[in-house]
């Protein structure tokens, strides 16, 4: 899982065994070790759509339903506008995330194929 935070929005792309676990009805979590603290991340399927940070931790949880058309099909993102604190609104965007065009393709194995790839078959 990869994130991006800016201002008031959050990004979150996930590989492809990451987004079937998810449909799974499993989590999804990450960890960053600072020195002296730990950022932790974690995705889970739920009946609806929340996210929370406390303890020094993300929870996002994700609508089911959302989830499950969102990993079979190809649909790329899920584009969510939550309430965050002093009446602001929190923009949280969930993305698969495709393989770059440029990178040893070992180093993301698990990604999509990037949809700009030209196949010959």
């Amino acid at each position: 899982m990869k994130i991006r935070i800016k201002d008031d929005t959050v990004r979150f792309r996930l590989s492809e065994p990451e987004v079937n676990r998810l449909a799974a009805g499993d989590p999804v979590k990450s960890q960053t070790h600072f020195p002296g603290n730990i950022l932790q991340v974690e995705i889970l399927p739920a009946i609806t759509t929340d996210i929370h940070f406390a303890n020094n931790t993300i929870l996002l949880k994700m609508d089911k339903i959302v989830i499950a058309e969102w990993a079979t099909t190809d649909r790329v993102s899920v584009e969510l506008n939550l309430a965050g604190s002093s009446g602001r609104t929190l923009g949280v965007l969930i993305e698969k995330d495709f393989k770059c065009l440029t990178r040893d393709p070992e180093e993301e194995k698990d990604l999509y194929p990037n949809p700009n790839t030209h196949h010959n078959c």
